[in-house]
């Protein structure tokens, strides 16, 4: 078995934008994500979901950092002054 580094990049958002963001990661080069549908308290209140327009959703994308910080630009840029968006990243190691 054989492990390999790489980064896991984590987008908590705004769910209208899930079709928007897919585009991007199409556009970067990014094949391979999950979403799950999530809820909290942030900065900006509580996101309880109770309503379409309220939902909230969890992007999670395991890439090189080259790639991942490629689309974190294209989304700051983008989106990050308009909606609700918090992305983390963190070293992974995935089992080849």
């Amino acid at each position: 078995m054989e492990l390999r580094t790489k980064k896991l990049l984590t987008i908590v958002t705004e769910a209208v934008l899930e079709p928007e963001i897919i585009k991007e990661l199409k556009q970067v080069g990014i094949g391979g994500f999950t979403i799950d549908d999530v809820r909290g308290r942030g900065r900006r209140g509580v996101r309880r979901a109770e309503w379409e327009q309220s939902r909230t959703i969890r992007f999670q994308i395991v890439d090189e950092w080259g790639t991942l910080e490629n689309l974190i630009t294209r989304l700051r840029e983008d989106f990050a002054d308009r909606y609700a968006m918090f992305m983390f990243v963190a070293d992974v190691a995935t089992v080849e």
